[in-house]
């Protein structure tokens, strides 16, 4: 037994008589409720007909329990169930939005990614239609997170004393990660002596920071620290620095010397005899080399005539 119908509900049905003996129901803003059947009867009059609307209503999606965007644990399972109404009942299908082209995933109101991974985030839409138009769709965000991951490109480097020297540190995370640059239980911090800066690539996915030492020391050789530290977790990383002490080359002069040596001739060999009278000297086999001055040992001021025999003469 329907229910009795009056021409009120803010005049959405009314009745309206064009001519005897038609009576006509218009129904405005009809709604899925509207669906059964309607019976006219008139009174005094065992007459009665009925009429079954069945309404159509297009796809909707019911977006009260799904959110834009995802944020999700890399490594876990991940699960979304997107519901939509309309008559004929919607078909839901699950696609991946991929350089503005869809890619079916698949059919149903669940998607579910095991153990999501990196190469699962994006952009997916939730469709659903049937033979009334217009179809409907909801879009949602997938950003993975994961803790931080560090990668130091030069894990030793050495530079001398005095000079300056740049250790690098590439990490990638989402959330961005914190970074830490540390010497031993220091941490260290922008000043006259040491320069840190960050840079974040477009994606906001991975940055390099960079530790900058100037004027070193021989106490600045020792291993140095790179920690990143996000909501998920820490990872760091190390260089090792050896300072090395700087070196003098001096180039030692190269002496030329030329030495050149008289020709040679034989010794002559004389035998002296010395007379106490008038402090005279006679030489045997003299030569000229026996020519000169010869002095008295007991007067070296008094100069003694030497008489050359030439024996070989007489």
């Amino acid at each position: 037994m329907g229910k009795k119908i009056l021409t009120s509900e803010k005049n959405r049905f009314q009745v309206f008589n064009p001519y005897q003996p038609e009576w006509n129901l218009h129904i405005s803003k009809v709604r899925s409720s509207d669906t059964g059947y309607y019976t006219c009867s008139i009174p005094n009059i065992p007459q009665v007909k009925s009429v079954f609307l069945l309404v159509f209503v297009p796809p909707s999606i019911v977006d009260s329990e799904l959110q834009d965007s995802y944020e999700v644990l890399e490594g876990t399972d991940f699960s979304i169930t997107c519901q939509a109404r309309g008559f004929p009942k919607p078909t839901v299908k699950w696609l991946k939005i991929i350089k503005s082209e869809l890619q079916p995933l698949l059919e149903g109101e669940t998607l579910v990614i095991p153990s999501i991974t990196k190469s699962d985030s994006g952009n997916y839409m939730c469709a659903a239609s049937n033979e009334i138009k217009p179809n409907a769709a909801h879009t949602i965000k997938i950003t993975i997170t994961y803790p931080p991951k560090v990668t130091i490109r030069t894990k030793q480097i050495s530079q001398s004393l005095g000079k300056e020297t740049i250790l690098s540190c590439m990490v990638e995370s989402y959330p961005l990660a914190t970074i830490i640059w540390s010497f031993g239980d220091k941490e260290l911090q922008n000043s006259w002596k040491y320069n840190i800066i960050t840079y974040t690539e477009p994606n906001g996915l991975r940055l390099e920071t960079q530790l900058k030492i100037l004027a070193i020391e021989m106490s600045d050789d020792g291993t140095y620290q790179c920690l990143a530290t996000n909501s998920h977790g820490s990872d760091e990383g190390t260089t090792v620095l050896q300072v090395q002490m700087p070196t003098w080359t001096t180039p030692i002069p190269t002496i030329s010397t030329t030495t050149e040596t008289p020709p040679t001739s034989p010794v002559p060999t004389s035998q002296t005899q010395r007379s106490t009278r008038n402090n005279e000297i006679f030489v045997t086999d003299a030569s000229s080399g026996n020519g000169g001055e010869y002095v008295n040992a007991h007067s070296q001021y008094i100069i003694a005539v030497l008489l050359i025999a030439l024996l070989a003469n007489l």
